[in-house]
């Protein structure tokens, strides 16, 4: 029996046996182990979760006057102080934000995302390459078989024609289900919904993370929040796929826990989640990243979030090792020695000097479950059931977690909204600083030599008649001044005091415009890609600018797209996984009202690796809008239906609408080529027609004569 640590500090040993593998104390060991370094090891290269929260703050427009409080309060005046000798000002958040932000998310609604499948592994290409080595072949043997002279009309094609053609149309019957399971799934699941959301992640908090798995016999796919997720990932990438160590914390009503987990809960486990409230699992720090800080702001929010009934709920997953080998044999029907991958517990006949089994060791992903501070789920702390294996590596698998971290090669990663915080709090900074500005702007101040208010007025009296008459009484030769040996006039000693503050609140507002401006293309997004076109800009300026700003944030839009075909990558392979042991039909409606149904046969949609690829989607968007623009002339020119508009606007692939154009061009193309020869075949009949009437008035003529 081989021996492991117990210490959570210290992972357990991962290459042992089965028989330790199964022991419940080595699997509590490795989710308490898990649970409890992962955020240790997290990756460094991330942002800290109260910079990524606060970047989600700012969005929402909410600030925490904490990061203010050199400006609100410079001579760190003590709060009751500050209670006392408060500023007519208060620093509130602008938003400048939610338009530009608004922008990108409806640009990425808008884009095309059409994935297309293609079986990648070698035996699968080798079919495809046996097929059209078949085909080309037949047709070469009937273009020489065939005489052309005999049917000029009709030629047959030639290699080069059949070899051109297979290219465009050969498709494995593999690649034909996967595309239609892929489409079902996007129709039925919205997944362009759950895309839409991490698209968020990615811009403020510069992190986007789906979890891939098998629920109830169905492929479920979720968006994973950046703030309640850790991860051991290797230094050199950005991907979390192959992470050694992945945690994800959620904190969940009794309610969700049991309707989540209830086919795994004993009686007892939900008597005890009845009983225990989230502040009582002792041993745990129970502070949710979700948790919005009551702040001094003009946003006072009363509670914290994990004082709320809430239960922890940690899910883990960690790399493993497994023990396989190749068992050899020889085949008593052919001679020849076979190759057999089998497990630990495969027995063979040890004494056969013709059999023989080579064991290695090879990666392997397990996962668990754990509520609050000791409550598992044993049944769900296992070796999971898609390691999303590579036919061409047996070690290499992945997490089931699909997301990457943004711009983070050599650094520490940074989102669209982590470029725009500088200019951001400058701006708030020079708000508040207007408005004091506004607050003190009182114009000219009459300063009023107070020994010159005649004997028996008080100062009210003296300001009622100045208001209210514009007439300001004066008395030189008061007794204060006589006692003061002062006998002239005093009246030239007043004088104002001017606090007139325009022209500096004037210099703000244009700091504060060019602050807009320079946040506008830190983003990528000037006024003209919001929509704010001056009447006197250039088409030609407008569009240069649009292109130039699209290009900014293209790589934005890049990395999304690499996210998103990872995550139907790892859709496809839970899916094979979820339907090999038997077939089942599957049905969507397309957006034209279509119904598709398909067959996936699990046998041969199992059998293989697929890859993911994509067009390019800017591309696609030029060419729609072109379709558009020019779509009305050639509706003008009758050189396109009416239904074909509607084509154009509600179906996805570019491909697919070329080629319908192309066949209603074709068949537009035939019905000129029928209706020219109808009108020539009248022509002729009405030729013939004329010289038979010629000819009868000729025999006439000659018939009279």
């Amino acid at each position: 029996m081989e021996i492991y640590y117990t210490n959570k500090a210290l992972m357990p040993r991962q290459k042992v046996s089965r028989s330790v593998k199964e022991s419940v104390k080595w699997k509590h060991d490795c989710v308490d182990d898990v649970i409890a370094t992962t955020k240790l090891k997290d990756s460094k290269r991330r942002r800290t979760i109260s910079e990524r929260k606060r970047n989600y703050d700012l969005f929402n427009n909410k600030i925490d006057e904490a990061h203010f409080r050199h400006i609100t309060n410079p001579f760190n005046i003590s709060r009751e102080g500050a209670n006392t000798f408060k500023l007519p000002a208060t620093l509130q958040p602008y938003d400048i934000l939610f338009p530009i932000f608004n922008v990108l998310f409806g640009e990425e609604h808008k884009r095309f995302f059409n994935p297309i499948v293609r079986v990648v592994n070698d035996s699968a290409i080798k079919e495809k390459e046996e097929i059209t080595k078949q085909t080309v072949l037949q047709a070469l043997q009937e273009f020489l078989l065939r005489n052309v002279e005999q049917d000029p009309n009709n030629p047959p094609p030639t290699p080069e024609d059949v070899v051109k053609n297979l290219q465009k149309s050969i498709k494995d019957m593999k690649e034909e289900t996967a595309n239609l399971f892929l489409q079902f799934y996007k129709k039925k699941f919205r997944l362009k919904d759950e895309f839409a959301k991490g698209w968020k992640d990615w811009l403020i908090a510069g992190e986007e993370f789906y979890r891939v798995e098998q629920v109830a016999n169905e492929v479920v796919i979720k968006r994973v929040n950046p703030l309640q997720t850790w991860f051991f990932i290797p230094e050199n990438t950005d991907s979390v796929e192959e992470a050694s160590q992945i945690l994800e914390q959620t904190y969940m009503t009794v309610n969700e826990i049991i309707d989540e987990f209830y086919e795994y809960l004993t009686p007892g486990q939900i008597d005890e989640l009845e009983m225990y409230y989230a502040n009582y699992f002792p041993g745990n720090e129970l502070i949710n990243p979700m948790t919005i800080k009551t702040v001094e702001s003009i946003y006072n929010f009363e509670g914290e979030e994990y004082a709320l009934d809430r239960i922890p709920v940690f899910r883990v997953r960690w790399k493993s090792f497994r023990k396989v080998g190749n068992f050899y044999y020889i085949d008593p029907q052919t001679g020849e020695e076979q190759e057999l991958l089998v497990d630990e517990s495969w027995q063979w006949d040890r004494k056969d000097p013709m059999q023989r089994v080579e064991w290695f060791w090879i990666s392997e992903y397990w996962e668990g479950i754990r509520i609050g501070a000791d409550m598992y789920i044993d049944e769900m702390i296992r070796r999971r059931p898609q390691q999303f294996r590579s036919m061409d590596n047996l070690s290499k698998c992945k997490s089931g977690y699909v997301g990457r971290l943004c711009s983070a090669q050599n650094s520490q990663s940074t989102s669209l909204m982590d470029r725009l915080v500088p200019w951001l709090y400058l701006y708030f900074i020079i708000w508040y600083d207007t408005e004091l500005a506004l607050a003190t702007n009182i114009g000219k101040i009459a300063l009023i030599d107070a020994s010159t208010i005649p004997d028996g007025w008080d100062v009210e009296k003296w300001f009622y008649y100045a208001r209210a008459m514009r007439v300001g009484f004066v008395n030189s030769m008061n007794e204060g001044n006589k006692r003061m040996g002062i006998n002239q006039n005093m009246s030239t000693l007043n004088k104002e005091l001017n606090l007139e503050m325009g022209n500096y609140i004037q210099f703000n507002i244009q700091l504060l415009q060019e602050i807009e401006r320079k946040i506008q293309n830190t983003a990528g997004v000037p006024p003209q890609r919001l929509g704010a076109i001056s009447s006197s800009e250039m088409v030609g300026n407008v569009e240069r600018t649009l292109t130039q700003s699209s290009l900014v944030t293209e790589d934005l839009f890049r990395m999304h797209t690499l996210t998103k075909l990872d995550a139907c990558t790892a859709i496809l392979e839970v899916a094979k996984d979820v339907y090999k042991n038997g077939s089942k039909t599957l049905q969507y409606v397309t957006d034209d009202l279509q119904d598709i149904l398909f067959k996936i046969d699990g046998d041969t949609f199992n059998n293989a690796d697929y890859g993911v690829f994509v067009t390019d989607d800017m591309k696609d968007m030029e060419v729609l809008e072109a379709m558009k623009s020019h779509a009305k002339f050639a509706l003008q020119n009758d050189q396109m239906a009416f239904y074909q508009l509607a084509d154009i606007y509600t179906t996805e692939s570019i491909a697919g609408i070329r080629a319908e154009l192309k066949r209603y061009y074709e068949t537009k193309q035939q019905q000129a080529q029928q209706a020219q020869e109808q009108q020539s075949q009248i022509a002729q009949e009405q030729m013939a027609l004329d010289k038979q009437k010629h000819d009868e008035e000729i025999a006439l003529k000659q018939y009279i004569n």
